[in-house]
């Protein structure tokens, strides 16, 4: 009879490349990622203040468009153009859409694309 292997034995040399492999395209998708989700909160942070400003009742859609602007360059936010800021006005009301792509290249011809998308209406 066979005598049974008592030792243990750990993971196999392929099992640990696959981990560590595994856990580097993890920790490199929060690093590249990461930072465009931070600024899209900034961005958020920068159209909810826009009503703070007193004279916010009587700007136009380009001074409104610039002051976001403004605000954006303040945060080093770049990826944003004035053509991504679409502003309506209505008699009382103002509605402000901003919607940006952000492509990230990842390996060789492989990109992620991040869509945001923030709203704003005035009550």
């Amino acid at each position: 009879m066979r005598q049974l292997k008592s030792r243990q034995t750990g993971a196999s040399l392929l099992m640990t490349i696959y981990l560590v492999c595994t856990a580097a395209a993890i920790v490199m998708g929060i690093v590249k990622i990461g930072p465009h989700y931070y600024n899209d909160r900034l961005v958020s942070a920068a159209l909810n203040a826009l009503p703070d400003d007193p004279n916010f009742e009587n700007m136009s859609k380009s001074q409104a468009r610039l002051k976001l602007m403004q605000s954006f360059q303040l945060n080093n936010i770049y990826h944003i153009k004035g053509e991504n800021i679409a502003i309506k006005r209505e008699s009382k009301k103002i509605h402000i859409d901003i919607n940006y792509d952000v492509v990230i290249p990842v390996i060789y011809n492989v990109d992620i694309i991040l869509h945001f998308k923030n709203h704003f209406e005035q009550p």
